[in-house]
């Protein structure tokens, strides 16, 4: 995981998941709710602009956004868990390519 920005990253799979996902669709995965999750330039600046000229509408604003965000991360996710997506097929491993484990 690295730190940009004071935002935390997933760089590879937790462990747990490792064996589960293939990289390239992870790091496409990463890479797609970085860009849902990135506040833009002009959000930053229109909340400037509404603290200045009228300051009860800036906390209105920018609980707006952070629920668009919120909605385009879910809807990303999303995409990558259906079972019958191209972006899932791309991200899981399909689970005929696990051996069972056997108990000793």
């Amino acid at each position: 995981a690295s730190a940009e920005g004071g935002q935390r990253r997933l760089s590879a799979p937790p462990a747990p998941l490792d064996h589960l996902v293939r990289s390239e669709g992870w790091a496409r995965l990463v890479r797609e709710v970085d860009r849902a999750a990135t506040v833009r330039n002009v959000e930053k600046n229109v909340d400037v602009v509404l603290r200045y000229l009228y300051p009860p509408v800036a906390p209105l604003f920018g609980r707006w956004r952070r629920r668009a965000r919120a909605r385009k991360l879910l809807a990303t996710v999303e995409q990558a868990s259906d079972l019958h997506g191209s972006a899932a097929e791309e991200l899981w491993v399909p689970l005929r390519a696990h051996r069972p484990h056997t108990m000793s």
